[in-house]
C-alpha cells in the first residue's frame, strides 16, 4: 500500500482557509479608534447588531496606541484625522518591517483628500470607509478584511510547513548521499585494505582546509563529501601494482596514474548512463546530487597535479587545477606520509608536516598549506581518533 507524501500529509494537516466560519469571524477582537464619541457609538451598535462581541473603543489614540503595541488586535478601525495623533503617524507607529503593521487597518475619514489616501495605502493601510459609515458598508468591509488576513495567515503557515519539509528532505538526501559515497569508498578500500580509514581522514582533513582558505560554506560541505572518492578509481588498478612493494617500472606507473582518469569517468559516468543521470539530477534536489557528482570528479581527476605543473595526468598548474582538487591533494599526501604503505614506513606527523611545508609553492597551492597549518591541531586530533590499528 503506498504511503501518501508527506506534503499531502502536511496540507490535511494544515486548516483550509475556506474554514473560517461566521462564528470564527465573530471572535475577533477589533479595536476602534476615532476622537469622536458620537462616530465610536454608531461603529459599536452596528458591530454588535452583526453578533461582534470582542470590541474595544478608544478616543484618545495615544491609549489605543500602547494597547496594539502591547497586544494587537485582529482588526483596528482607525479615524483618519484625529488631533495630536493622525492616523497616518498612527499607521507608522505600529508599523513593524516592509509595511507590515501589527494589525490589519480599515480607515475612517471624512475627507476626499486622494493624497492622503495614497499615502495611508502605501503604510500598510488594508481598506477606506468614508464618514459617515453605513452599516451596509462597514460590516461587509470588515468581513472581507478579515477573511483576506485568515488566508495570508494559512498561506504563511503552509510556507512554514513546507519550509520545514524541504529541510526534513535535503537532510534524507544529504544522508543518502553520505551513505553512498561511504560505500563507494569501502569497494575502494577492500582493494587496498592497507589503507584503513585514509578516505575518512582525507575527507576530514578536506574540509578543514577547504574552510580555512575560505570558501563558501555549501562548497566546504561538498567538498568533504566529495573527498572520499579521490581514488576511487584504483578499482581498477591491477592488485600486482597495488600491492607491489618495491618501486613502481615506468610502465607499471604509467598504469596506475590513470587511476585518476578512471576515477573521473566512476564518479561521471559516460553518456550512455546518461538518462539515469539525468533522473538523478533533475530537480531542486537533483541539483544537490549534481554538484556533489561535479566536485568529486574534479577531485579524482585532478588530485594529482602540481601547483608547478608537473603533475599529471593533464599538467595542469596554478589555478588552472580545480579548487577542490588543490585542497584534497595537501589532505590526501599528508595522511599518505603519515602511514604505512607496502613501499614504506609511516613517518611522524612532524616529519609529514616538514614535507609539505617543503613542496610550499612547488606541489602545492601556498595557500592551502597555510590553511592546512592552521587546522594542525584539529588534523592531530582526527589522525588519533581514527588512527587504523596496523598502525
Amino acid at each position: 500500500m503506498q504511503r501518501p507524501s508527506e506534503a499531502s500529509q502536511a496540507e490535511s494537516d494544515s486548516p483550509s482557509a475556506l474554514e473560517f466560519n461566521d462564528r470564527e469571524m465573530r471572535q475577533k477582537r477589533i479595536i476602534a479608534i476615532d476622537d469622536e464619541p458620537v462616530n465610536l457609538a454608531l461603529a459599536e451598535a452596528y458591530l454588535r447588531h452583526d453578533g461582534f462581541e470582542r470590541l474595544e473603543f478608544y478616543s484618545d489614540p495615544q491609549t489605543a496606541l500602547e494597547v496594539v503595541r502591547n497586544d494587537p488586535p485582529d482588526l483596528i478601525l482607525l479615524d483618519l484625522m484625529m488631533p495630536k495623533l493622525d492616523g497616518l503617524n498612527f499607521l507608522k507607529a505600529i508599523e513593524t518591517t516592509h509595511n507590515q503593521l501589527l494589525a490589519p487597518v480599515i480607515l475612517l475619514t471624512a475627507s476626499s483628500d486622494t493624497e492622503h489616501r495614497r499615502e495611508a495605502l502605501e503604510l500598510g493601510g488594508a481598506d477606506f470607509l468614508q464618514k459617515p459609515i453605513l452599516a451596509e458598508e462597514l460590516i461587509p468591509r470588515i468581513r472581507n478584511v478579515l477573511s483576506a488576513q485568515h488566508f495570508k495567515t494559512w498561506l504563511r503557515d503552509q510556507n512554514q510547513r513546507l519550509e520545514q519539509l524541504v529541510q526534513h528532505r535535503t537532510k534524507e538526501l544529504e544522508r543518502a548521499q553520505g551513505l553512498i559515497i561511504a560505500c563507494l569508498a569501502r569497494a575502494a578500500e577492500f582493494r587496498d585494505e592497507l589503507t584503513g580509514h585514509h578516505n575518512m581522514r582525507v575527507a576530514r582533513y578536506a574540509g578543514l582546509i577547504a574552510r580555512n582558505v575560505g570558501l563558501p560554506g555549501e562548497l566546504v560541505r561538498t567538498i568533504q563529501a566529495a573527498a572520499p572518492l579521490h581514488d576511487i578509481g584504483k578499482v581498477a588498478v591491477p592488485d600486482s601494482i597495488l600491492h607491489k612493494p618495491g618501486r613502481l617500472t615506468p610502465e607499471e606507473r604509467s598504469l596506475m596514474e590513470r587511476h585518476t582518469d578512471w576515477g573521473r569517468s566512476i564518479v561521471e559516468p559516460e553518456k550512455k548512463w546518461g538518462f539515469i543521470i539525468t533522473d538523478l539530477t533533475s530537480g531542486d534536489a537533483g541539483q544537490a546530487n549534481a554538484d556533489l557528482l561535479r566536485v568529486a570528479s574534479r577531485i579524482a581527476m585532478s588530485h594529482h597535479e602540481r601547483w608547478d605543473g608537473a603533475g599529471y595526468p593533464q599538467g595542469l598548474a596554478g589555478t588552472d587545477i580545480p579548487v577542490e582538487a588543490r585542497v584534497v591533494s595537501v589532505a590526501d599526501v599528508f595522511d599518505a606520509l603519515s602511514c604505512k604503505r607496502p613501499y614504506k614506513d609511516a613517518f611522524p606527523p612532524e616529519k609529514c608536516l616538514a614535507m609539505i611545508r617543503e613542496q610550499r609553492g612547488k606541489q602545492f597551492d601556498p595557500d592551502m598549506v597555510d590553511a592546512f597549518e592552521e587546522a594542525i591541531p584539529e588534523v592531530l586530533w582526527i589522525q588519533e581518533i581514527l588512527r587504523d590499528e596496523a598502525q
